[in-house]
């Protein structure tokens, strides 16, 4: 793939939809967004200049007319993270139900996404992480599952006047941050 890109015209526009109103507001993005890179490119140096783009977890290279891409997030992050999601998970979970009692079905999302964490985090050794993130991981587990334990002892839902929850949902975000910078 090169780093040459074709202008898009009236008569040459690959892009949906070719016609119509909502046609000719696309077009006229795709063509400003063609002269922005046209323009980046001569800054660079020309056509053939290297081009780095970060999508994701991957980073192309378009260079010389090839295309190379790598990852550069490693799997190891996409499993450690896994566990972040864990509170604020559990914390959706309980919006459909609402304040007031615990009804069975949220009771039971939450027996399900809790018991599906211990059994992942059991299986955590195996990803080999560094032993800070394993120790945290497993200490967002055992906080989800007391929190978890908490709700169904009580068999009330109190989303509004429960600070415990936010500042563990807060907790967990700091941890994913954490996690980030390490991987």
């Amino acid at each position: 793939m090169s780093t040459k890109r074709k202008r898009p015209t009236d008569n040459n526009c690959d892009y949906l939809p070719a016609t119509g109103p909502r046609s000719k507001t696309n077009r006229s993005f795709h063509r400003a967004y063609s002269d922005l890179v046209a323009a980046t490119l001569k800054r660079l140096g020309g056509q053939d200049a290297p081009v780095i783009i970060v999508a994701g977890d991957t980073v192309h290279l378009l260079w010389n007319g090839e295309k190379e891409k790598a990852r550069i997030v490693p799997d190891q992050y996409h499993n450690a993270k896994a566990f972040s999601h864990l509170p604020f998970g559990l914390y959706l979970s309980l919006q459909p139900n609402g304040e007031g009692h615990l009804q069975d079905r949220t009771r039971q999302n939450l027996e399900k996404a809790i018991n599906d964490a211990i059994k992942a985090i059991d299986g955590i050794a195996e990803d080999r992480l560094p032993a800070e993130i394993e120790r945290i991981n497993r200490s967002i587990v055992d906080r989800s599952r007391k929190f978890v334990d908490e709700i169904i002892e009580s068999e009330k839902v109190e989303l509004s006047h429960n600070p415990g929850l936010r500042a563990k949902c807060r907790a967990a975000a700091a941890q994913k941050c954490r996690l980030r910078r390490k991987a």
